[in-house]
């Protein structure tokens, strides 16, 4: 399953970008997200972005899916309730509220390649709308 990173710059009026991806095949013991660490195109988007704050997060949303990936597969795990879908892991990386970066409902679906999935979602999900650059 995945979920797609978006960031709201009004949660008033629902407005956002989408700035990353995170996907969860628990059999494939892989977890792992894409992520933007630009904020330029989001300002000029937006207009006002705080950029150190955007880039504080972002490293902040790495560090956390990193660290959950290496608990979830680890032999400690072997004890604990691993999430059913992404939007366990979702939530122990971004509780849900209405902060600025909210993930989407998940999509499911089925690969052989989880990595290259990855890619391919934030391709199509991030990428296309050109936040990249």
């Amino acid at each position: 399953t995945f979920a797609v990173l978006r960031y709201v710059h009004d949660v008033v009026t629902g407005e956002f970008a989408n700035v990353g991806v995170l996907l969860y095949a628990p059999e494939a013991k892989f977890l792992d997200a894409r992520c933007v660490s630009t904020f330029g195109r989001l300002a000029a988007f937006f207009g006002t972005v705080d950029g150190d704050h955007f880039k504080r997060v972002m490293t902040h949303v790495a560090a956390s899916v990193a660290a959950l990936a290496d608990r979830q597969f680890s032999r400690l795990a072997l004890f604990d309730q691993p999430p059913k879908d992404v939007t366990g892991c979702a939530k122990e990386i971004l509780p849900p509220d209405d902060s600025s970066l909210q993930f989407s409902s998940p999509g499911a679906g089925f690969t052989m390649d989880p990595a290259e999935t990855l890619r391919l979602l934030f391709d199509r999900y991030v990428e296309r709308y050109g936040l990249t650059t």
